[in-house]
């Protein structure tokens, strides 16, 4: 197992939690992240052991949080509490990940492990409570301007999916309220003509009855964005890492597909400044940023991002920042499970 650099989480969130140790997964649509957290004399908590799983190679969430467990020593780091960040919607005790055919059963999994405590979250819910550990490093600041310390956040990714959950001041422990969503879900919009043959192309070709933004900003979204541009009614790239992959031997479709990925990405930023208005922060995060940050042109970004009629002022007022932290669901679900295990 890889011993990961010791972070240290401050404990400005919260009273001190009644167990030294925390197991703590961010559990995406095609890997998981999985992490030991302690807690230090000083109240705070550091990053001990993380470890990187492709989902594919197991059946069920269960045998990968357990053949983590197997790598710890059991004497030392004996676990009874634990936070799953999971990528979809949480009902209650149960999750089904919308990428994935898993079903996570709160109930069963704390059974299975010995748990005594467990957290099930969102995995963009988790992401927004680990907003406040970020460093300026960990962020690219794409629109300068000031944060309003009791603004609305906002963040926001594509991944295997595309997410999204804001935070705003609210009476509880921290004096901030987590709100996941659903919102990639909701209906695409063609931005301009390209995007409208685009569109055309998905319901037509492809005959898709609904388009939604994850539709195109996500992973497969790159796919399809691919064998648009290529005039194909089939994948000839299968996978977001083979359009990469040609895009950096010069491929031209790939490149023309990564920057119609990142033009797409830029108008659901703008609408989301729109609809939200998050002046404490517009917050893009997730591994497909990551995956395509050599392509990324942060003023072509930002013009695409502002192209909004008559409302163009009010996403130049909003701070937009790139985090570089892929860790950060695994930080929030940290705080998350301290605030409700205190």
């Amino acid at each position: 197992m890889e011993e990961a650099r010791l972070i240290y989480l401050g404990v400005a969130h919260g009273r001190a939690a009644r167990t030294g140790k925390r197991l703590v997964a961010d559990i995406g649509g095609t890997k998981s992240w999985l992490s030991l957290f302690i807690r230090t004399d000083k109240g705070g908590w550091q990053q001990k052991s993380t470890r990187k799983y492709l989902n594919e190679e197991y059946g069920d969430p269960f045998p990968l949080l357990k053949d983590f467990l197997s790598r710890l020593e059991p004497d030392r780091y004996r676990i009874t509490s634990a936070g799953l960040a999971v990528a979809g919607p949480v009902h209650g005790e149960v999750a089904d990940l919308t990428n994935l055919p898993w079903t996570i059963d709160v109930p069963r999994l704390k059974r299975q492990l010995d748990l005594d405590q467990l957290l099930l979250i969102n995995d963009f819910q988790a992401a927004a409570h680990g907003i406040s550990l970020l460093e300026k490093g960990d962020l690219v600041c794409l629109n300068d301007v000031p944060v309003e310390k009791d603004g609305l956040s906002v963040i926001t990714g594509a991944g295997t999916g595309l997410g999204l959950a804001l935070m705003g001041k609210c009476a509880n422990l921290l004096g901030r309220a987590v709100h996941p969503t659903e919102a990639g879900h909701a209906d695409y919009a063609p931005a301009n003509e390209q995007q409208l043959r685009l569109s055309n192309y998905l319901h037509e070709s492809l005959r898709m009855e609904r388009v939604s933004w994850e539709t195109l900003l996500s992973g497969h979204g790159l796919v399809l964005l691919d064998a648009f541009l290529r005039g194909q009614d089939h994948a000839v790239l299968k996978t977001p890492e083979t359009v990469t992959a040609a895009a950096e031997r010069k491929d031209i479709s790939a490149r023309h597909a990564i920057r119609l990925f990142w033009d797409i990405y830029a108008a659901w930023i703008g609408n989301v400044a729109l609809m939200y208005r998050p002046l404490g922060g517009l917050y893009l995060f997730g591994g497909m940023a990551m995956r395509l940050k050599e392509w990324f042109e942060p003023e072509r970004f930002m013009e695409e991002a502002t192209r909004r009629a008559a409302m163009q002022d009010l996403v130049r007022e909003t701070p937009v920042f790139l985090v570089t932290d892929e860790q950060l669901a695994l930080k929030g679900t940290v705080v998350a499970v301290n605030e409700l295990f205190y």
